[in-house]
């Protein structure tokens, strides 16, 4: 594994939420770059125009790139303050006019009767119906849990991927293996049973591998983190 991201690695709790969720992003894809799957170079090829604005190199690390490209993964169309003369910027955006001569309360009141009369009949009161409009944005409603993410990525790449020919009991132990060779605790789905029973973690293995290679087509693709799983798009 690289040393962006450790089996359950306080790194997820230190940077802040988004460039995360990118940073995992960006590693899936240089991960699909590197891949010999001929149904990841199709993917690959249908996006290309997709990611051109990425201008990525294979090995490049994370933190260099990001900071050069951040820009990409911004909200074009935020709440401001116009300046005088000042058009706004997003299409739909409602423009108001506050007087201040009320109190806070009071004028918050009234511009959120003006919003709420505003947005689209359809929208359920109180849900969030956000639209990303940055040009590059998670799936449309994932809730992806990021750690899990990483410890899928990791077990893939850095084990799986590195042994191939391993399977079921062998590798698992190499998972376990690799978790302690760099000092990590093995994620709690991988662990063993009290009594030592495998069943269960091995289960659970074959799930981190299959998600994984369904993030990798997904990301190939052009999304991230995409559906995967039996499930909906947010891990269990």
């Amino acid at each position: 594994m690289s040393d962006n991201f450790q089996m359950e690695s306080a790194l997820l709790d230190a940077v802040e939420l988004p460039s995360t969720a990118f940073r995992l992003w960006y590693e899936f894809l240089q991960l699909a770059l590197s891949s010999r799957d001929a149904k990841v170079k199709r993917a690959l090829t249908g996006s290309s125009k997709h990611y051109r604005h990425w201008h990525m190199k294979r090995g490049e690390p994370f933190d260099r790139w990001w900071a050069q490209h951040k820009d990409q993964f911004a909200e074009r169309f935020v709440v401001r303050k116009l300046g005088p003369d000042e058009l706004p910027r997003a299409p739909n955006a409602l423009v108001i006019e506050v007087p201040l001569n009320a109190s806070a309360t009071e004028l918050t009141k009234s511009v959120s009767k003006l919003i709420k009369a505003a947005l689209p009949a359809a929208q359920p009161a109180g849900k969030s119906k956000r639209t990303a409009t940055a040009r590059y944005h998670l799936t449309a409603g994932a809730e992806p849990r990021l750690n899990v993410i990483g410890d899928m990525l990791t077990v893939y790449r850095d084990v799986h991927l590195r042994s191939p020919n391993l399977r079921g009991a062998k590798l698992l132990d190499a998972v376990h293996s690799y978790c302690e060779a760099k000092g990590a605790q093995v994620p709690a789905p991988l662990a063993l049973d009290r009594d030592g029973d495998k069943v269960r973690a091995m289960r659970n293995l074959r799930r981190y591998i299959q998600n994984a290679e369904q993030i990798l087509i997904n990301v190939a693709n052009g999304e991230f983190p995409g559906r995967y799983g039996a499930g909906p798009v947010r891990t269990n």
